[in-house]
């Protein structure tokens, strides 16, 4: 990390010395490891939907999707409730692609035959649960 310049040595008020992350350069070297062609070649588009009632995690996972190489169409609040951590819902088309099999891996999510409330291929529905998962 230190050689690509992730990280690098720094001073501390205290004198000890600590290593600090380099944010842009962690993106740019994160980004090329994590993208993956497969998903990128698909071209489905991604809704992310928060139904947990916590600001922000749908961001959250709409940059950890985007590195993969989803297209995400946007992220909002819904009013649908959900208990779970996290489902994925789409025409049987979007289920069996790599995109929802990697994004339902990384977030543990379950897959559900329906239609999307929006233009979106399939839309990621953030539960109750997923704040404490992740």
């Amino acid at each position: 990390l230190t050689g690509s310049r992730v990280v690098v040595k720094t001073k501390l008020a205290d004198g000890e010395e600590a290593y600090a992350v380099v944010p842009d350069q962690a993106s740019a070297i994160f980004e090329k490891a994590l993208r993956d062609d497969l998903v990128f070649s698909e071209t489905k588009t991604l809704n992310v939907l928060n139904s947990a009632r916590v600001s922000g995690i749908g961001g959250e996972v709409t940059r950890v999707t985007q590195v993969l190489g989803v297209r995400v169409i946007g992220a909002r609040a819904t009013d649908e409730k959900y208990e779970g951590i996290c489902k994925i819902r789409g025409e049987k088309e979007a289920l069996e692609t790599v995109t929802a099999i990697r994004v339902g891996r990384i977030y543990g999510c379950t897959l559900e035959l329906g239609q999307t409330t929006g233009p979106a291929s399939m839309e990621v529905i953030l539960g109750e649960k997923f704040v404490d998962q992740f």
